[in-house]
C-alpha cells in the first residue's frame, strides 16, 4: 500500500513537471475532490452505522422492557443507571446481566440516594441476582410486610426544616407505606418526611418518606417509604 502511494505521488510530481501551470492546478483541485469526497463517504458511513446501532439497541431496550412488564418510572430508573455505562445506550443490558446492574446500582449509589423500592422491583421482575455486597443489602433491606391495621405512636419530622417532630398515631402499615393523623394538618401532599415508630417489639427510626395524599379534610395522612433504615 505505501509502495501504491509512493509511486502515485511521484506520478503527481513528474506530471507537474511535464504539464502547463492550469493543468497541473486543475489535476490537484481533482485530487482534493476526491479525497474530500472520500472523506465525506466515509463520514457518513459511520454516522449510518451509528445511527443502525442507535436503533438496534432501542428495538432491544423496547423488547426487554416489555419481556418484564416494566413501568414508566422504572425505565426512567434505569436510565437513570444507564449514564454509568461504557454506552449508555445499551440499557438494556441492564436487565440481562447481573453483573452490568450491580456494576451500574453500585456507582448509582455512590452518588445518589437510594431507591430500593425500585431497586427490587426490576430485579425481581427482570430474573437478576445481587452480586455485590451494596445491592445485596439494598435487595434485603426490607422484608415483604401486607398492609395492616396498627394503633402506634409515630414521630414525624419534615426532612431540611428547623421544625421539631410531631407525634401522631399510626393506623396502619405495610412495607411500601402507611398512614397516620396529619398533627395540627402541619404537612401537605408531596412533603418529605422522617418517621420513626415501634412495631411488633423493634424500633424504626429515620425511615423517608412521601406524603403522597392527604384525606379528611386534611387530618389524615397517606406516607409512601423510600427506604428504611433500623
Amino acid at each position: 500500500m505505501m509502495n501504491y502511494l509512493e509511486k502515485f505521488w511521484k506520478a503527481i510530481i513528474q506530471r507537474s513537471l511535464n504539464s502547463g501551470t492550469v493543468e497541473v492546478v486543475i489535476f490537484l483541485v481533482l485530487i482534493l475532490l476526491f479525497v474530500a469526497f472520500l472523506m465525506v463517504s466515509n463520514k457518513r458511513r459511520k454516522i449510518r452505522e451509528r445511527e443502525m446501532l442507535l436503533r438496534a439497541y432501542e428495538t432491544k431496550w423496547k423488547l426487554y422492557t416489555e419481556k418484564f412488564d416494566i413501568t414508566p418510572e422504572e425505565a426512567e430508573f434505569l436510565t437513570e443507571l444507564a449514564r454509568y455505562l461504557d454506552t449508555p445506550e445499551k440499557r438494556y443490558s441492564l436487565l440481562v446481566d447481573s453483573h452490568v446492574f450491580n456494576a451500574c446500582l453500585r456507582k448509582y449509589l455512590q452518588h445518589e440516594g437510594g431507591r430500593d423500592d425500585l431497586v427490587r422491583s426490576v430485579m425481581y421482575k427482570a430474573g437478576l441476582k445481587p452480586i455485590s455486597e451494596e445491592v445485596r443489602a439494598v435487595s434485603l433491606t426490607r422484608r415483604k410486610l401486607p398492609r395492616r391495621k396498627v394503633d402506634t405512636e409515630a414521630l414525624l419530622t419534615p426532612v431540611g426544616g428547623e421544625n421539631e417532630g410531631l407525634t401522631a398515631r399510626m393506623h396502619d402499615l405495610s412495607s411500601h407505606g402507611a398512614s397516620t393523623d396529619n398533627p395540627g394538618t402541619q404537612f401537605s401532599e408531596g412533603d418529605d418526611l422522617s418517621v420513626s415508630f415501634s412495631y411488633q417489639g423493634r424500633r424504626y427510626r429515620n425511615i423517608g418518606a412521601e406524603v403522597v395524599r392527604v384525606s379528611r379534610k386534611g387530618e389524615r395522612l397517606h406516607l409512601k417509604f423510600h427506604r428504611r433504615d433500623s
